[in-house]
């Protein structure tokens, strides 16, 4: 059985996918400088915290949508077309952009630059994060979709694998850089395939309600809420006892998720607000990396790291607001029909 998507369920999806997308902004925004600077504690409970959460999310939300056709003929073959033209063909554009923008920054002799980044600009070296870091998602999403015939069944797996993964590298942070975890770290890793796999069994499983209830009630929202707060400060607590890996991310990530989901309403919000998720999950990149690299911070500076942010946020918007009314088949084709 897979339950329908109503409409104040689709209005509810496209509000919490625009948040996430910000939520996203704020994890590329640059790293503490200063460990007891006012930054570090926002960072650790923002960008680094509860933010850590919108990757899961979308990867959750797009299990969940796909699953609505699982079972129907020729189900998976639509699946591929499909996502070639809402991932694969916006991928492909917007990591070449990304590494010409890159180069005409910083160029060099076009033999020797692509002789080193060869591999990194559409992401075939799955040792490594695209050159475009963001896109390292479509990847990985469009390999999940190529398998998700066999997902659901390995949930348990999934969930096994990523609780392993996550307690080990907690316990011993170096071995996420050994070669041999590189291609599960950057391209195969756990995460993705338990909240994409969990998202279709949702789907096919649970109900999803939306409307008014408990879910709607204050307690409702403010104790995952109040949940995910505690148990991040417990694990920093505990980081100093190098004790961190008894609260992983995977015991958090669910309560942010759930209170998440809870504190966004689903009445309308306006149609050109809401799909602008996908183009700043995109395009805030440019800003972002500039400014680790070009303007690197001298001093954890909110002020400043906040004007990153706004910047980041609203140049995406204006961009993509300006090839759709200037470029309107090609905004189409870029942003993957959304």
């Amino acid at each position: 059985m897979c339950y329908p998507i109503s409409r104040d369920l689709s209005q509810k999806l496209a509000n919490a996918s625009f948040v996430a997308a910000l939520g996203v902004v704020a994890i590329h925004l640059p790293e503490p400088l200063d460990p007891a600077s006012a930054w570090s504690y926002v960072s650790y409970f923002l960008p680094q915290g509860l933010c850590k959460a919108a990757v899961p999310y979308f990867f959750m939300v797009s299990g969940f949508l796909l699953a609505g056709h699982v079972g129907e003929y020729g189900w998976w073959g639509n699946a591929v077309v499909k996502r070639l033209r809402t991932l694969f063909l916006p991928y492909v554009f917007w990591a070449l952009a990304f590494a010409a923008a890159m180069y005409v920054a910083k160029p060099a002799p076009i033999a020797e630059w692509l002789a080193i980044k060869k591999f990194l600009i559409l992401g075939l070296d799955f040792t490594e994060v695209p050159l475009m870091t963001p896109l390292w998602f479509l990847r990985t999403l469009m390999i999940l979709m190529l398998l998700s015939p066999l997902l659901t069944r390995l949930l348990p797996l999934w969930l096994v694998a990523y609780l392993v993964f996550e307690i080990v590298v907690d316990c011993e942070p170096t071995l996420a850089l050994h070669p041999a975890l590189a291609m599960v770290r950057q391209t195969f890793h756990p995460v993705g395939f338990f909240y994409f796999s969990l998202g279709m069994w949702v789907r096919r499983h649970l109900p999803v309600e939306v409307g008014e209830g408990w879910n709607q009630q204050p307690l409702g929202v403010l104790v995952p809420w109040a949940a995910a707060f505690m148990l991040l400060a417990l694990r920093l607590f505990l980081v100093d006892y190098r004790l961190d890996h008894c609260v992983p991310y995977p015991a958090i990530i669910p309560f942010v998720i759930l209170a998440f989901w809870r504190s966004i309403p689903y009445t309308p919000w306006p149609k050109w607000l809401t799909s602008l998720a996908f183009p700043i999950y995109l395009i805030h990149f440019f800003v972002t990396h500039a400014v680790r690299v070009a303007f690197t911070l001298k001093e954890d500076n909110l002020l400043m790291i906040a004007l990153v942010y706004f910047v980041s946020v609203c140049s995406s918007s204006v961009v993509a607001l300006l090839m759709r009314q200037l470029l309107p088949r090609l905004a189409r084709v870029v942003f993957g029909g959304r």
